[in-house]
Parts: structure tokens; sequence; C-alpha cells
């Protein structure tokens, strides 16, 4: 997967269970449900912490695109 970053593709420290790809643009690509599961079983968090902190802490960093958050489809889709 090194091969295939950008030059100024960005990890997140503790996340790499959350990875499921790499973009064209050779960003890694972070599964958002992933992250606040790792939040949930690794620190303890409740649903709604977890997915508070994830929402501030992990979305809301100034990454300038150097790395993507990806919803999963299904979460998505509005009828």
């Amino acid at each position: 997967m090194q091969d295939m970053l950008a030059e100024d593709a960005m990890q997140l420290d503790g996340l790499d269970d959350a990875i499921i790809g790499v973009s064209t643009q050779g960003y890694i690509v972070y599964s958002y449900w992933k992250i606040v599961q790792k939040f949930i079983s690794d620190d303890g968090m409740t649903d709604e912490e977890a997915l508070e902190y994830t929402d501030y802490n992990v979305v809301g960093l100034d990454g300038n695109g150097n790395w993507v958050i990806m919803y999963d489809r299904e979460e998505c889709i509005v009828f």
C-alpha cells in the first residue's frame, strides 16, 4: 500500500484497523463506522460518545484532504 500513497498522504494515529483502502488520488480511506467501533471496543466509549468523539475529533480535523473518511453506502442513501 505504501507505494500507492501520495507524497502528502497522512495516516491517522491508532486507526489502522479502520483503513479500507486507498483513493485514486493516493490518500488513505477510512471507514467512518470502523472508526466509531474502534472507540467503542478499544476505548470503552458508549455508542453516543464514540459518534460524538469521531465527529468532532476525527472528521473535524483539518487534514487538508490528506485522507478520506467514507460513510457506508447504506447509511447515506435517503429515500
